[in-house]
């Protein structure tokens, strides 16, 4: 016999001892009885549950601080968590970190600054805060709402706002 016809031949004999009718079914049998490569059980997770609960809570509070700085004005407290490198998007314009401390000294023009519906996801080093302020217009007395994303990294130990996007205020319908 010709060494295709053997093969076939010991591949059917094989295909009906086993009930596989292809290759692909053979995969799959052996696939189930085996954990994927791809996923490996592991002990620790990266973030432990201490770790992110402390993250968490120092987030919430740097959340607050930068509610409670731009609603007062406090340029210092901006200088101690805003990063080096640090932009903003508001207004229409990108600001770098000084322009922004220059902007936050200017008399805020509104009041009732409250944040609301706060989301703090935390991804390795890095943290989103996402969350909703309303306010009330000096100028109109209007109150307004707004979302928000922050971005933190957390440098040398430290959480740093590294980005912020503050689109404009909306009147609240």
């Amino acid at each position: 016999m010709k060494d295709s016809l053997k093969h076939a031949v010991r591949d059917d004999t094989a295909r009906r001892r086993t009930g596989v009718t292809n290759f692909h079914d053979a995969a799959l049998r052996r696939a189930r009885h085996r954990r994927p490569r791809t996923t490996r059980r592991r002990s620790k997770k990266i973030n432990g549950t201490a770790q992110s609960t402390e993250d968490l809570a120092i987030l919430e509070q740097l959340n607050l601080d930068y509610i409670r700085s731009d609603q007062s004005n406090d340029v210092e407290r901006f200088k101690e968590f805003l990063a080096e490198d640090f932009i903003i998007q508001i207004e229409g314009a990108t600001l770098n970190r000084d322009e922004y401390l220059e902007y936050i000294a200017e008399p805020r023009p509104f009041k009732d600054l409250a944040v609301h519906d706060v989301n703090i996801r935390i991804l390795s080093d890095v943290a989103l805060i996402h969350a909703r302020v309303t306010l009330t217009t000096l100028a109109d007395g209007v109150p307004k709402e707004a979302l928000y994303t922050d971005a933190y990294q957390k440098r040398e130990g430290a959480w740093v706002c590294v980005a912020a996007c503050a689109p404009d205020p909306i009147a609240i319908a």
